[in-house]
Order: C-alpha cells, then structure tokens, then sequence
C-alpha cells in the first residue's frame, strides 16, 4: 500500500480566500493536479506530487504567518487597552470613595453628585475591560494571543523548513511530508484562533 501523502486542504482553503492569484499560479505550474488545488476536502486517493504540496505549504505558510502576525498586534493593542481601562476604573472608584470627596460633600452638595459619578464611572470601566480582553466566544483574549504567538513561532520554523527543501536538491528518503502535514495542521489552528478575536 502506497503511502498516503501529507494534506494540504487547510492551505489551499487559506490561500483560496487571502491569495487567490498564488493559487492559481500553482495550478498553471501543475495543471495535472488542478484537483489538489480546489478549495475543501480531497476524498479518495489524491496524487502525490510532493513538490507541488511543499510550495503550496510554503506559499500558504507565508500567509499564515502574516495573518497571524497581523492578528497578534490587533489582540496586543485590545489588551493594552484593557489594561489601561482597568487602571483607569480602579483609580475611578478609588476616588469616587476616597473620605475627602465625602468630607467635601457635607459642605457642597455638589461634590456628592461630582463623588457618586465617579465612583460609578470606576466601577462600570471594569466590565468595559472584561468586554476588550474577551474574544468573539466569550474566550480569555490573552489565552487566545499567547496561542496564536506559540502557533506564529512554529509556522515560522516550518516556513525554513520547507523554504530549505524547496532550494536544495531533494534526495531519495528526503521526505518532508510531516512538515507539510505540520504546515496544514498550524493553517488550520491559525484560522481558528482568529476565527476567536
């Protein structure tokens, strides 16, 4: 029985929707394996032009990182914002209860007003943080980015990987299906984790 070779549905799902124009210069350079490169899952036995399955890993890898690294400053910037918000709301409520604004509004009635909404305005700014620093699932935003970090640094070590295979001269029992099947896995967790933010 013949080996199965490495899948790379996730790849061509990723560059049918980010870059359509390098998937189609794939299918031109392998016009015999068109049906490889048509977005959703191959059934049955589908064939092993390893080549072709290492430069589309390789083309999709570069998007995926990009994507990824893209992803990873959107979701730095929400937590930093987040952050701040916290801070912002904790000072807030520490003010808005602190014993001089209740000292001071014995003798104006208006600092009673100026203390309550400010200790309501700390108070609300926390849940505005909680609202930033949650993902689309109600999913903890900072889990989701040390993910999406982790899965950035190793495409980028699959990216080398598959960039050095492509430049040499591939030997007999040179075979990088695993990393190709490594590449489509990573594709996929990337996609899912921004499918979170």
């Amino acid at each position: 029985m013949a080996k199965r070779p490495p899948p790379i549905d996730e790849i061509v799902g990723l560059l049918a929707t980010r870059s359509p124009e390098v998937l189609e210069r794939l299918r031109r350079a392998y016009p015999e394996h068109a049906d490889i490169l048509e977005p959703g899952f191959l059934l049955g036995e589908a064939a092993a032009d390893l080549r072709l399955r290492v430069e589309a890993a390789c083309a999709g890898g570069k998007i995926a990182l990009e994507l990824g690294e893209e992803n990873i400053h959107t979701v730095r910037r929400r937590l930093a914002r987040a952050k701040t918000i916290t801070s912002g709301g904790q000072i807030l409520t520490a003010i808005g209860g602190a014993s001089v604004i209740t000292t001071l509004s014995t003798a104006y009635h208006q600092v009673t007003y100026l203390g309550g909404f400010i200790a309501l305005a700390g108070s609300i700014l926390p849940f505005a943080a909680q609202y930033l620093s949650t993902g689309l699932q109600a999913e903890n935003l900072f889990d989701t980015y040390s993910a999406l970090v982790e899965c950035n640094l190793e495409a980028a070590e699959v990216q080398q990987i598959l960039e050095i295979w492509l430049r040499k001269e591939p030997k007999e029992n040179d075979d990088p299906s695993q990393v190709v099947a490594r590449a489509n896995a990573l594709a996929k967790k990337i996609k899912l984790l921004i499918s979170k933010i």
